[in-house]
């Protein structure tokens, strides 16, 4: 089978969903699939094409400032309609079974939805209002089938998208990578972006151990445009930022935490707390409309929800800590059903 997939930020990039997908492929290319990812060269240093793991990545617009981490909004147009119009062509040129599309940024799909190869929209994020919901509507029109990264965004599409086109695939991690370890520090695993809300969980481990006279650590990992300002403002020794770290690092920083805090404003269902669950670490998350990780952490019971304020956030970490084997026991009894390789056999049965 030749799959083409179609992702604006791919490998080496550090996203959790292009990990993600990054994984399922890898699977997918093992099984003796041709697989061709279509991406953009964000980085003069990246080669034009490559192969990885039997993956073939072309990067066919070059554009090292396509975006400045601030979502959508931030990147260029031009460069996305030049991405879009050059992946028409080569879809067409080549005779693809399937096609897969990242979810953004959506133009990338409305522009190549004449193709006749079978097309599959992998939509991972939901957003309320009106114009999102234009956007991700003539997104799903132009899709044969529309894989959600969860149950509950499943239920919001349903709100713009005939249900015979859902299907949901849940966002998945290679298990087996991850251990538990001596949990002794909190994490968080993001970009240092503003609807991540590092500093929320930063405030809240500061406040926590003023409140009960502890020392606990945060680690925190990933880049992002929030980085250099937060390093100049939390300049304390027991706020810790790694920026970029390798896969063995951060695997190994997981395994030793207690609590993976996690306050963002906008998922889907994030890699890093199914990271979090496979090291049977727990989750504090915030009570946000647009983050798909509360509803996540409720009905598994992986974790505690908070309201999104330090004072919240501060009463839910204790109460994590206080309860947190039962907590643990529900990401043991999980995560199991969260790999990669599940996810890709899915994906090669659309």
């Amino acid at each position: 089978m030749k799959i083409a997939v179609v992702s604006e930020f791919f490998y080496p990039h550090s996203g959790g969903q292009e990990q993600r997908l990054l994984e399922i492929l890898e699977y997918v290319a093992k099984q003796g699939h041709k697989v061709d990812v279509y991406t953009i060269k964000y980085d003069v240093r990246l080669a034009d094409s490559e192969s990885y793991n039997g993956i073939n990545i072309i990067r066919i617009v070059e554009n090292r400032d396509y975006s400045s981490g601030g979502g959508l909004k931030s990147r260029s147009l031009k460069t996305i309609i030049q991405y879009s119009l050059k992946v028409a062509l080569r879809l067409d040129a080549n005779s693809y079974d399937k096609v897969i599309f990242s979810q953004f940024p959506i133009f990338h799909m409305l522009l190549t939805c004449f193709t006749k190869s079978k097309k599959i929209l992998d939509f991972v994020e939901y957003r309320h209002g009106r114009f999102w919901e234009f956007l991700f509507g003539l997104e799903m029109k132009c899709a044969d089938q529309v894989v959600c990264i969860s149950d509950v965004v499943k239920e919001k599409a349903l709100k713009i998208c005939d249900g015979k086109k859902l299907l949901v695939i849940p966002s998945s991690i290679k298990i087996k990578k991850f251990y538990s370890g001596e949990p002794k520090h909190f994490i968080f695993i993001g970009r240092m972006e503003q609807h991540k809300h590092p500093e929320m969980a930063i405030e809240t481990v500061l406040q926590y151990n003023a409140e009960h006279n502890q020392k606990y650590v945060l680690h925190l990992i990933g880049d992002g445009s929030m980085l250099e300002f937060l390093r100049k403002k939390y300049n304390y020794k027991n706020i810790i930022f790694h920026g970029f770290v390798t896969e063995e690092k951060k695997i190994r920083l997981l395994a030793d935490s207690i609590a993976l805090i996690f306050p963002s404003e906008r998922e889907g269902l994030p890699v890093s707390v199914i990271e979090a669950m496979a090291a049977d670490v727990p989750t504090l998350t915030t009570r946000y409309a647009n983050n798909g990780t509360y509803y996540f952490v409720n009905d598994k019971g992986v974790g505690v929800v908070a309201e999104p304020d330090i004072i919240s956030l501060t009463a839910a970490l204790h109460e994590l800590l206080e309860n947190r084997i039962q907590y643990v026991d529900m990401c043991k009894l999980h995560k199991k059903n969260f790999s990669a390789e599940s996810a890709a056999r899915k994906f090669i049965e659309i």
